[in-house]
């Protein structure tokens, strides 16, 4: 283990099981699965509230929209994705699909995708600068979570959390406890430019299947 990550919370692991569960093979066919159903989650929570919540979730995000505007969802997921908080950015994709920035999602969903690279990247100095301190056990338990992650791969490590459900900022927070080059981490983290613009028309499809199947 890198030594600049040496403020982690202690594990009850001996340092020798640790480092084989970072190389166990297994590792990341279970964590491919965990994606893949986050994923579905997402697709199945998406289309129930289409089919029965659909006014509450128009109602809901034009409020957030008019109280917060654009510059205020930018600086939400910037937020979002800086700090280890349990708010997923992608309930930013579900206020701009159900308000009034629909209509001009093509460069409002990049430009937020922009916001959360700049979230992710700031973590990065955040996580390399304070480590573990003053952070919650959950926040320190998510961090223990996906070091194995970004020990063995580590920028592909980083790819994985700038693409998939794994929480963005846990990744980058490790990438800079790593002292992980600051090129290689803005690099990487464009990737949720891509990202949030796949996960948006995701969302919209999904939306789109529950609302025709409600009864």
């Amino acid at each position: 283990m890198p030594a600049a990550m040496n403020d982690s919370p202690p594990s009850t692991k001996p340092a020798h099981r640790r480092e084989e569960d970072a190389l166990e093979p297994g590792y990341v066919r279970r964590l491919t699965g965990k994606m893949l159903a986050g994923i579905v989650v997402l697709g199945v929570l998406v289309g129930l509230a289409g089919a029965y919540l659909e006014s509450h979730m128009v109602t809901a995000s034009e409020w957030v929209t008019a109280s917060l505007g654009l510059p205020g969802l930018l600086l939400g997921v910037t937020i979002a994705d800086t700090i280890i908080s349990p708010l997923p950015p992608d309930l930013f994709l579900i206020v701009i699909a159900k308000g009034e920035l629909a209509s001009s999602w093509a460069w409002v969903v990049p430009l937020v995708g922009v916001g959360s690279a700049c979230g992710g990247f700031t973590g990065s100095f955040v996580g390399r600068a304070i480590g573990t301190r003053w952070l919650g056990v959950r926040a320190r338990r998510l961090l223990e979570e996906q070091r194995p992650l970004l020990n063995r791969y580590g920028v592909w490590g980083l790819v994985l959390g700038a693409l998939t459900p794994i929480p963005f900022s846990v990744v980058c927070w490790l990438a800079g406890m790593a002292r992980m080059r600051s090129a290689h981490i803005a690099a990487v983290a464009l990737l949720r430019v891509p990202r949030f613009v796949l996960y948006y028309l995701f969302i919209v499809y999904a939306d789109r299947l529950g609302s025709t199947l409600m009864p």
